[in-house]
């Protein structure tokens, strides 16, 4: 949405409500950095004005870190952006000030508190220093394991032959975004 400029923030957030309403999309996953209240507030809103399923938050952590620290997720998250270079819609490997952009960001986090987890149904919590292969199995387990996804196959979901053609279809993206051809997963 950042093609929208002043407006994408808008068309985002009603992006979601439309699709939250959609009794044809079986799942809508929304992968944004949420480190203010403000802007899980405004996504939760969105999703709830949908008015169709359950709402869940997926928080990636660094088991390095220690409670409202990010000094390890930090890093590891410097080292992607850097190796993903262009891949990115507005976060590139070598946007200048990079590391101060993401210090920035972490010093300005607002924990999630309890009376804001009683939004969700669920709250899973995962370790991002896995495969991104492995993450993905995690979350999905999970969400199978909370009787979220009843309608897929779980067998099917968790099949190594759908888990790497998701993982080919990211590589793509992020290889059209950085104006390259796309590697084997």
């Amino acid at each position: 949405f950042s093609h929208r400029g002043k407006g994408a923030k808008k068309a985002f957030l009603a992006e979601i409500e439309r699709a939250a309403g959609d009794a044809d999309v079986p799942a809508l996953l929304v992968d944004k950095i949420n480190t203010m209240r403000q802007h899980r507030q405004e996504i939760l809103t969105a999703m709830q004005s949908g008015g169709i399923g359950s709402t869940i938050l997926i928080q990636f952590v660094h088991p390095d870190d220690l409670a409202g620290r990010w000094d390890h997720a930090l890093a590891l998250c410097e080292s992607r952006i850097k190796n993903r270079g262009q891949g990115h819609r507005t976060l590139m490997g070598n946007t200048p000030k990079l590391k101060e952009i993401l210090r920035k960001t972490v010093a300005d986090v607002q924990a999630v508190e309890e009376e804001e987890l009683r939004a969700f149904a669920v709250r899973i919590e995962v370790d991002m220093t896995q495969e991104p292969m492995m993450l993905a199995r995690q979350v999905i387990s999970s969400l199978l394991d909370h009787g979220l996804l009843p309608s897929f196959d779980p067998d099917e979901l968790l099949s190594n032959s759908a888990l790497h053609g998701a993982m080919q279809a990211a590589i793509d993206v992020e290889a059209r975004l950085a104006g390259g051809t796309a590697a084997a997963a």
